[in-house]
């Protein structure tokens, strides 16, 4: 069972170990893509990048586990 991605938690990458905060979940309005769900995130300490990363659900639950 795939936990679904909520605002401010916090997961860690499975194969860096770097920790991201999930900023929002929104939906992909591209024609082909339409309704697709994505995770916006970044580093969890935004000093450390201003990057705001986005990936499909997903993709996202599979490279990702949520930080207690």
């Amino acid at each position: 069972m795939n936990v679904e991605p909520a605002r401010g938690q916090r997961w860690k990458h499975l194969k860096t170990g770097h920790i991201y905060r999930v900023i929002k979940v929104v939906i992909n309005s591209t024609n082909d893509r339409n309704g697709q769900k994505m995770v916006e995130y970044r580093v969890s300490r935004p000093a450390k990048s201003e990057t705001v990363f986005v990936r499909e659900i997903s993709e996202f639950q599979d490279k990702f586990t949520p930080v207690a």
